[in-house]
This record gives C-alpha cells, sequence and structure tokens, in this order.
C-alpha cells in the first residue's frame, strides 16, 4: 500500500511559490465551495427540465390546438407554406 488512493495512484503536490496570505486560504475554500453549488445547481436544473419537459411539450401541443396554430388559417401553417415556396421557389 504505497498509494494512498485506492486505484494505486496518489494526488498530484503542488509547491507554493509563496505561503498564503492572511484570508487566501479562506477565499479558495470559500471560492471551490461556490464552484461546487453551482455545479449541484446547475445538475438540479437539469433534472428539473428532464423531468418536466414532457409535461411542457404537452402543455404546448395543448395550447397551439386551443389556438387552432396549424389550423386552415393558422399562424404556423401559414409560415410553413411560405418557408416550402421559398426552399422550391425557382
Amino acid at each position: 500500500a504505497d498509494h494512498p488512493h485506492p486505484h494505486g495512484a496518489s494526488r498530484p503536490v503542488y509547491k507554493r511559490a509563496r505561503p498564503l496570505r492572511e484570508g487566501e486560504e479562506r477565499a479558495i475554500r470559500r471560492a471551490n465551495l461556490t464552484l461546487r453549488q453551482r455545479w449541484y445547481e446547475a445538475v438540479e436544473l437539469a433534472l428539473a427540465y428532464s423531468r418536466c419537459k414532457p409535461a411542457l411539450f404537452s402543455w404546448l401541443e395543448r395550447a397551439q390546438a386551443r389556438l387552432d396554430v396549424y389550423g386552415p388559417d393558422g399562424v404556423a401553417r401559414q409560415r410553413d407554406r411560405d418557408e416550402f415556396e421559398a426552399d422550391f421557389a425557382t
């Protein structure tokens, strides 16, 4: 057991160019904690989005149907027709 790490690798040891000034170590720890908190918040946001995504699309589909967006005179139908005609215009 020459290495304390379970996979046999040890963490690199960096030599400081100068000793830390008063408060610097605390600031470094606070910055690392802030980064960790941001990471956890980003993960929570991604998980919440993945959980809510089906409900959001369901709501959007119902709202579009209620507004008759894809009906014969609907805005989306007109937009799709304009794009189609632009793609195949000669």
